[in-house]
């Protein structure tokens, strides 16, 4: 029987890249109370991403500390106009 492997889960996201992750939602919260809200493109347009990260580490940004507002097509072209969350730090 072939064991499958399971996916990476949010908490290895998080350990793996909790250095990057803590300064992305800092610049995340500067954004959102700069101009009322954040997109994950944002964060990326001011910061980036590490090559040595998964791309799926981006949506761990707005697991603490924020809430969903709504939702846009990212302006990222590797990202082929998916919808992506629009959010609002928590007060």
């Amino acid at each position: 029987m072939k064991e499958e492997k399971s996916p990476l889960s949010r908490s290895t996201f998080e350990n793996k890249a909790q250095d990057w992750l803590m300064q992305a939602r800092k610049v995340a919260r500067d954004i959102s109370h700069r101009d009322g809200m954040v997109t994950s493109d944002d964060v990326l347009e001011v910061m980036g991403l590490p090559k040595h990260y998964h791309h799926n580490v981006i949506g761990c940004i707005f697991h603490e500390g924020f809430y969903r507002i709504g939702w846009r097509p990212t302006t990222r072209p590797q990202g082929h106009s998916r919808m992506i969350g629009v959010w609002k730090a928590a007060p």
